[in-house]
């Protein structure tokens, strides 16, 4: 219904998934509003363009991998997940704006080994 009324009033519908991409592009959204864009661009660069092509089956690999990156930043919070992704890449990363407890580090430390992991094997870094 969204859709619909975003091209009745020509206004443009964006899903705030990212890592269902693909569904939202099927039924009419024009795009993702992204937070894991800033660290795994490739798998949904791959969806987007699958998507605009009504090619969903080239983008199956990467919709799983979004699935599985999805799943796995849920241990952490939002930003940490973020930066988690960002530092398990190779890039650096900020320091957090607030207090973060041994116990959330020991969880971030534990997310950034598991994303280096499904990164090697992807071939992300």
């Amino acid at each position: 219904a969204l859709v619909e009324l975003g091209r009745e009033k020509n206004f443009v519908v964006l899903s705030g998934t990212d890592t269902r991409l693909m569904e939202a592009a099927q039924i009419g959204a024009a795009g993702c509003v992204s937070g894991l864009a800033n660290a795994v661009p490739e798998p949904l660069v791959e969806i987007f363009h699958a998507a605009k092509a009504s090619a969903p089956a080239r983008a199956a690999i990467a919709i799983e991998r979004m699935k599985t990156i999805g799943v796995l930043v849920e241990q952490v919070e939002f930003p940490l997940n973020v930066a988690a992704i960002i530092q398990a890449r190779g890039l650096a990363v900020g320091h957090p704006k607030s207090l973060v407890s041994k116990a959330t580090q020991a969880r971030c430390q534990q997310l950034i080994r598991q994303l280096q992991r499904l990164f090697r094997q992807w071939e992300l870094i």
